[in-house]
This record gives C-alpha cells, structure tokens and sequence, in this order.
C-alpha cells in the first residue's frame, strides 16, 4: 500500500533509453515509445495510490511553451524550452515538500546533487 500524498515522478526519456524494448521501440517512433511508457506506468499506476507525474524533456524545441495532460489517470509534463526534465522535477521537489516522494528515476549524476540529499529520495 501505498499513501493517498504519495508522488512518483519518472524522467520519462531516462527510462525509455535504459528499457531496451523501449529504446528499439523509440528507434523507430519516439512518439509510440511514449505512449507505450505511459501505458506501461498508466498500469503500474492502477496499483498505487497517490500522483504519478511522468516528466519528459522538450527543452530544445525554440519557443515551446510547455505541455501538460492527463493520460489513463497519470500526470505527463513536457517541459518548456530551457527546462529539462531534471529541471522540472528539481522544482516540483522543492514545491511539493509536504507530500511524501517516494521515487524518482533520473541520471546516476542527478541522484548524487545537493537537493536530493537534502530531500532524502531514493531510487526504487
């Protein structure tokens, strides 16, 4: 079980380049590799209580606003121009303070920064 204030965020691009049947699949479609990670944490999501909020990087696209959208009960973020992923999830970190985070999956170089020290989040 899990709690209702539970946040799970997840570098959408990070797992999809370490999944190998992601990684083929975003060979040939990032698009569909997308969608099947969404579907993938939409499931997972099912089983868990609490706010799954799946983060992909849209940083180099010139003048891009940013995106947000619900997607079979999960929260998915495209950052806006500038903003990275580990950006957006840095921020939310910090914002949501209160709330229990229970996992973030990132780059082994972002787990070793100063905020996630002080956050004390670990990966699962």
């Amino acid at each position: 079980d899990s709690p209702k204030n539970e946040i799970l965020l997840v570098d959408g691009y990070n797992i999809i380049f370490a999944w190998p049947d992601l990684q083929e699949l975003a060979r040939h479609s990032l698009e569909d590799a997308r969608k099947s990670l969404a579907d993938i944490l939409s499931n997972y999501h099912g089983f868990r209580a609490g706010e799954l909020i799946l983060v992909f990087d849209a940083y180099r696209v010139h003048r891009n606003p940013g995106s947000q959208e619900e997607f079979a009960g999960i929260h998915v973020v495209y950052t806006k121009e500038a903003e990275t992923a580990d950006n957006y999830i840095e921020k939310t970190i910090r914002h949501v303070k209160r709330q229990m985070l229970t996992g973030i999956f990132l780059q082994n170089t972002c787990c070793s920064s100063t905020i996630f020290c002080q956050k004390m989040i670990y990966r699962r």
